[in-house]
């Protein structure tokens, strides 16, 4: 009631042999929302062989119907229309094309009997501006060696056509008096007839054609024509009663098969959008929870070898992919297609029509409250619902005398009878009424802030209601898909992390290395720089000795070698800062080498 049904999600492998038995299963109690196989990625798996029948029921049903509007049939199904197996082409399409052949050549006949009546009203249309004209038609139509033009001209372009005439040799007859619009004859040479028709164009001038196959005057052949016409429609009457009594003796055949060829033509529609395997067809769908377990039973009666799936879908988590198949109620059906005109609620959600059913009859009576049109409407409502008025807005019925009855319990408190109020109810209608609530016509701030007062409630309760459906749609923990998102974020906020921490870590260890690298040149330099003195004191102390000679030379030699590695040790941190810039310069390998 106050949620859409439960829905569970059904997968059928069907037998070839038991196709048509199951097929009849789901398709004739409504409770089958079938999914197309091309949505689950199988309609590459073979082809299917009922493509081509499913055309065929297709064109046979377009043919009874086509036979239901030439015989003037509404088209019906049988009163008591039980769902059978599919039909057989070739025991139904001979039948259908008898009948078809029937009617046909009665709608030929009619077809061209209307066709010949269309072309006397024309002629007669023609020849009544002329008909009080005591002239041959012979000598109106087109002479052997003059131009004739024939026709009606507006009254005011008399004298402009004369104008245009002046120039050219012409005859110009009046045949006919009129205010508005007076019937000409103009007669002229062949030489001069593109003239005189571009004269009789610029006066708006409409030519008559007269026909041919009647002789007489004007006034003869209209006679002649008006019977003709008489005739014609008789005929026409004698042929509609022929097919109305065709179909009228077919009547009851005919609903049969056009049930046969639509619930034919169902199923092979349907059958085309299972997914076909070798000898298997798959079929995938969803079925209301509180169905699934008769229509479970239906289907093990019609095969035994059948595999049903089940899954039932819960509430929570969003479903868009699950159809909606609202609770049905008689009363509040007008409801439920008020509701559908702004939206369906998701699978899911709340169902509104209830808060629908309330407040919309509510709003509508508080805002044309009226005891006289409340009951008139309510009246007509329940006539419409029963069908005994305005029939083919039998669905609103409901609707409107709800809000009938809504406007007429606000009339009465508001004291508002047919727009009478207080005192104009004792002179027009002659009795008391009072209001018993209040008056909106003399306490109109009351009724503002009553308004005001009941749309902030209305509002609070939808805002109410939007955050039940998307926060608290159902009860009970999050769905696994939600724990499944959850957890894929926490699993790649951890490696975020800890790839985090350890860069930290590597740029600290390279600070530290960097540190280490300066303090070990530094502490290096001090002794490096003692013993290039000690070498140079040496020198100074004994500059005749050759092996203290040798000696300072090799510790001067070796001293350099370490000063270039510490300076180059230096280089490469500063290089790695952007400190340092490389350039290229021409080098003597031997001075390296030595």
């Amino acid at each position: 009631m106050f949620f859409p049904k439960e829905m569970s999600e059904v997968e059928l492998i069907v037998p070839s042999k038991d196709l048509v038995a199951v097929t009849k299963a789901l398709s004739g109690y409504g409770v089958f929302h079938q999914v197309d196989s091309a949505y689950l990625g199988m309609e590459g798996l073979g082809p299917n062989a009922w493509h081509d029948k499913a055309g065929a029921y297709s064109a046979l049903e377009r043919r009874i119907q086509s036979i239901f509007q030439n015989v003037g049939l509404a088209e019906e199904y049988p009163a008591k229309a039980e769902i059978e197996s599919v039909v057989d082409l070739d025991v139904v399409t001979p039948r259908v094309d008898q009948i078809e052949a029937e009617v046909k050549a009665i709608s030929d006949r009619l077809s061209d009997e209307r066709k010949r009546l269309e072309l006397l009203e024309s002629q007669l249309r023609q020849l009544e501006p002329i008909a009080d004209v005591d002239v041959e038609v012979e000598a109106l139509r087109e002479p052997t060696f003059m131009h004739s033009i024939l026709g009606i001209v507006p009254a005011a372009n008399i004298s402009r056509l004369r104008t245009s005439l002046l120039r050219v040799p012409h005859v110009f007859f009046i045949l006919r008096e009129d205010a508005q619009k007076p019937v000409v004859w103009i007669l002229g040479s062949k030489k001069s007839s593109d003239i005189l028709e571009r004269a009789a164009k610029s006066a708006y001038l409409n030519s008559l054609s007269l026909p041919e196959e009647f002789g007489g005057t004007p006034e003869q052949i209209t006679a002649m024509l008006r019977k003709e016409i008489e005739s014609s429609k008789q005929k026409i009457a004698n042929l509609e009663a022929d097919l109305t009594k065709l179909g009228e003796s077919h009547k009851v055949e005919l609903k049969q098969l056009l049930w046969d060829a639509h619930i034919s033509r169902v199923m092979a529609d349907s059958i085309v959008r299972f997914g076909q395997l070798r000898h298997t067809y798959v079929v995938v769908g969803w079925v209301p929870t509180a169905d699934l377990a008769d229509l479970t039973s239906r289907l093990k009666e019609a095969s035994r070898e059948i595999l049903i799936e089940t899954t039932r879908t819960s509430r929570s988590g969003r479903h868009a992919n699950v159809p909606v198949a609202l609770a049905q109620n008689k009363w509040l059906k007008p409801i439920q297609m008020l509701v559908g005109t702004y939206g369906h609620p998701s699978y899911g959600e709340l169902d509104p029509t209830l808060l629908m059913a309330f407040t919309f009859p509510l709003l509508y009576g508080a805002m044309f409250g009226d005891l006289g049109q409340g009951l008139v409407m309510m009246a007509l409502g329940i006539l419409m619902h029963n069908k005994i008025f305005l029939k083919g807005m039998h669905s609103l019925g409901l609707l409107i005398a709800y809000c009938g009855a809504s406007a007429a319990v606000f009339g009465y408190l508001y004291g508002s009878i047919f727009g009478f109020e207080g005192h104009l109810i004792e002179e027009y209608l002659h009795f008391h009424f009072e209001p018993r609530w209040l008056s909106p016509m003399h306490d109109i701030l009351s009724v503002l802030s009553i308004a005001i007062d009941a749309g902030i409630v209305i509002l609070m309760l939808g805002f109410l209601l939007g955050m039940l459906n998307n926060h608290y749609r159902a009860p009970g923990g999050p769905d696994p898909a939600r724990l499944r998102y959850v957890d894929l974020l926490a699993r790649q906020a951890a490696d975020s992390i800890e790839r985090h921490q350890a860069e930290e870590a590597l740029r600290q260890a390279d600070r530290h290395k960097d540190e280490f690298l300066a303090m070990l040149s530094h502490e290096l330099r001090k002794p490096l720089g003692a013993l290039t003195t000690a070498a140079h004191v040496l020198r100074i102390a004994a500059p005749d000795d050759t092996r203290v000679a040798g000696v300072q030379r090799v510790v001067e030699r070796q001293t350099r070698h370490m000063v270039r590695l510490i300076e180059d040790l230096l280089d490469i941190t500063r290089v790695r800062l952007g400190k340092l810039t490389l350039r290229r310069e021409p080098l003597e390998l031997a001075d390296l080498v030595a």
